[in-house]
């Protein structure tokens, strides 16, 4: 059925005679009325008795200018492949929730623009808060109970930092033999003792993605220590001089020190798998892979760092994927089990020269890729998960 926005009166509305009609999480009723005018405009949702959706929050955060923040090609395009089929999506921030009701902002298609509206809570909330700071905060809490209590599905919960990873996946059985070495670095000797172990480590900030603050350690035979940041390298008499070096950024935030895996390599360069992943019908689905290669003299293979992309057929085998595929399902239930509904998530494998897989990082709050058929299969595979985690059936077609 479609619903109508009137822009001047700040309201959605619906103009089928037979029955009084409700959204959102909580059945808020949707009013009736004729009245038409320029300023109103059309949307496609789905009926199920005399509820009418599904109704998408997107929970994302403000810059500092007080603009949404984020990926907005993605909010687009989750609301195209919606309205395509029936359901709407809005876009919101902490400081729009009201006590029963959110001021957000949906997007029209054919005119290309953001409007803002007042809606009922969401039948789902897609959690794309960009800072983990705001994941902490009490306002982010107090709606994430909020929501919870008015029978809204939640996803994903948090971000999780690589060390708690790193934790929960020794746990498992399966995975840990997939996990290379990893200690928290909480002091000097901690670092020295783990240099000693593994002469050639990753040093990476917990907190930060995309290879940000990310450095190289390598102990050499005649006991100096070579250091690459970046395009930055240093080459340090002693562990002594190194430490001095490196303690100051190692205090401003918490460090893992990881043991480095010789990858597999292509044209000399190292790559890894970036691999997409979300729930459906009880399974962690393989919605995307993308291969990063690091430039020779590069220590990460993030794009952003001088990574490259190139074609996943160059290194796809059937068989790596029924891999992928068990990875994943251990993955999956383990982060859910463990912090809540993790249903999108994408995985940093590396491989090594002897064929062996190794999981180097999981995040909970995918960037863009920049294959555009993986972007595509992630957009169908969220619209998806929408329609199975609320009450209303998808048309055939999505």
């Amino acid at each position: 059925m479609n619903i109508f926005f009137d822009k001047k009166r700040n309201a959605f509305v619906h103009d089928e005679e037979q029955s009084p009609f409700f959204w959102g999480a909580q059945d808020e009723l949707l009013p009736l009325s004729n009245e038409k005018n320029e300023f109103t405009y059309k949307f496609k949702l789905l009926k199920t008795n005399q509820r009418v959706g599904p109704l998408i929050g997107v929970l994302t955060s403000k810059t500092k200018n007080g603009h949404v923040a984020g990926n907005k090609d993605l909010y687009v395009n989750l609301q195209k492949k919606l309205q395509s089929s029936g359901g709407l999506s809005f876009v919101y921030t902490l400081d729009d929730i009201a006590e029963n009701f959110i001021n957000g902002s949906f997007y029209v298609i054919e005119e290309k623009k953001w409007v803002q509206a007042t809606f009922p809570f969401p039948n789902i909330i897609y959690n794309r808060i960009s800072l983990r700071s705001e994941e902490k905060t009490e306002q982010f809490l107090k709606h994430k109970l909020e929501a919870m209590n008015q029978q809204c599905f939640f996803f994903n919960p948090s971000f999780i930092d690589k060390f708690s990873m790193y934790q929960l996946f020794k746990k498992n059985a399966y995975l840990r033999p997939l996990l290379p070495e990893t200690s928290l670095i909480k002091g000097q000797e901690e670092f020295k003792n783990f240099l000693t172990l593994h002469p050639k480590a990753y040093i990476k900030p917990t907190i930060r993605s995309q290879g940000n603050g990310i450095f190289l350690v390598k102990k050499e035979g005649n006991g100096s220590f070579f250091y690459q940041k970046a395009e930055t390298k240093k080459q340090f008499a002693s562990f002594q001089d190194l430490w001095d070096h490196v303690e100051s950024t190692l205090q401003k935030y918490p460090f893992i020190a990881q043991r480095d895996i010789e990858s597999a390599k292509i044209e000399n360069k190292k790559y890894d798998y970036r691999i997409l992943s979300h729930y459906s019908n009880k399974e962690y689905l393989l919605t995307g892979v993308g291969i990063r290669t690091a430039d020779i003299n590069q220590i990460t293979t993030h794009v952003s760092k001088g990574g490259s992309i190139i074609p996943y057929k160059q290194v796809r085998k059937a068989s790596l994927e029924k891999v992928f595929y068990w990875i994943l399902q251990e993955c999956g239930k383990s982060l859910s089990n463990e912090f809540g509904d993790f249903l999108e998530f994408t995985i940093d494998l590396g491989r090594d020269d002897s064929g062996k897989l190794w999981i180097f990082e999981v995040n909970a709050k995918p960037m863009s890729f920049d294959e555009t058929e993986i972007e595509e299969a992630r957009i169908q595979a969220l619209v998806h998960l929408f329609y199975e985690k609320s009450i209303f059936a998808p048309e055939p077609s999505i």
